[in-house]
This record gives structure tokens, sequence and C-alpha cells, in this order.
């Protein structure tokens, strides 16, 4: 899909009113994505060295920005929270392991949202 196609497609996934992309064609492909969850910016790099076209992280800074724009990936930044998507299915993996092994263990799934920032 394009850059935008997937733009869109991760505001959709994700829940968000928008997202900072850093992008220099908003019609280029993209074949392989690289996901890193929280305030992943600095680690652009392996994401270019493992051949992925677009970076999808949180809490890119400004000038690291500036560098993935110059490295030709495409950087979506969806917010330091977006790793909260996982939650649901962690706790469920975590619960089925502990009544697998016979654990007295109560999993406490986050109900409280993270993001400090509206978007209007």
């Amino acid at each position: 899909m394009t850059v935008a196609e997937f733009s869109n497609y991760c505001k959709k996934t994700f829940h968000l009113s928008g997202l900072r992309l850093i992008s220099k064609d908003l019609n280029a492909t993209i074949k392989k994505v690289a996901v890193l969850g929280g305030s992943g910016g600095k680690f652009y790099s392996e994401a270019l060295k493992q051949g992925a076209d677009a970076y999808v992280t949180g809490d890119i800074s400004y000038h690291t920005g500036h560098d993935i724009l110059a490295s030709g990936l495409h950087g979506f930044d969806l917010g330091h929270h977006i790793e909260a998507i996982c939650e649901v299915k962690l706790s469920e993996g975590l619960t089925n392991q502990a009544q697998k092994a016979g654990w007295q263990l109560k999993i406490v799934t986050n109900q409280i949202n993270t993001d400090p920032f509206t978007f209007r």
C-alpha cells in the first residue's frame, strides 16, 4: 500500500484522530514495516538495517525526524501510548499461562487511557 494508505490504516487500527507522518512521498509503496511501541525514535537505524520501508513508533524528536526523512524511511509517529493495543491479548496470554502452570495469579488489565494529548 502507499504511504497515504498506510497512514489511514494506522489511524483506523489504533483508533487515532491523527498521527505525525515523516515522508517525502505520500504515493511511495510500503512493503516492509518495522514497529516499536513507546518512544522508539532513536532506533530508526535498526529499522533501516532490517530493510523496512516504514517505521511505526512514538515520540520521534524533531532532529530524528529530519534524519528519518533524509534516510528515505517513512516514519509514522502514533504516540508513545500505542503499545496499549496489546494489553488485552497480553493479559489473556498471561492468564492462560498462569492457569496451565497452576499459579495463583490474577492479571489486571489497564483500563486507563495513558495518552496525555488531545488532537483538535
